[in-house]
């Protein structure tokens, strides 16, 4: 299969807890482009725009991104569902951008 994203993609060494809307996601890997998080609950639809709100040292990074697709990981009895998203960014401010570029190179920079 054919690789469609344009950016590379960065696990990330620990996932960082963030919200879509107020609820709570996990941040499991970034590029320039979008991220994948994981979650509980479910999100609005492929194509919906989402808030996603990711705190870092410095303060809070708003990033608005598209819903590209979710995915269930799994669902017994036993475990509650969990969800896979991949997000694309579609607007952020400056600052934001700025210090999503520096979670992308720290990230990077790490031995797999």
């Amino acid at each position: 299969m054919r690789e469609r994203r344009r950016d590379r993609r960065i696990v990330l060494r620990k996932p960082v807890l963030a919200s879509v809307n107020s609820a709570p996601v996990f941040v499991l890997d970034v590029s320039s482009g979008g991220l994948r998080v994981a979650h509980r609950s479910q999100l609005p639809g492929p194509g919906s725009i989402c808030r996603v709100d990711v705190p870092d040292e410095s303060g809070t990074l708003a990033l608005d991104c598209a819903i590209v697709h979710t995915a269930m990981q799994h669902a017994t009895d036993a475990a509650a569902s969990l969800f896979q998203s991949g997000l694309r960014i579609v607007a952020a401010d400056v600052e934001s951008q700025r210090r999503m570029q520096a979670l992308i190179r720290h990230d990077s920079g790490r031995k797999r």
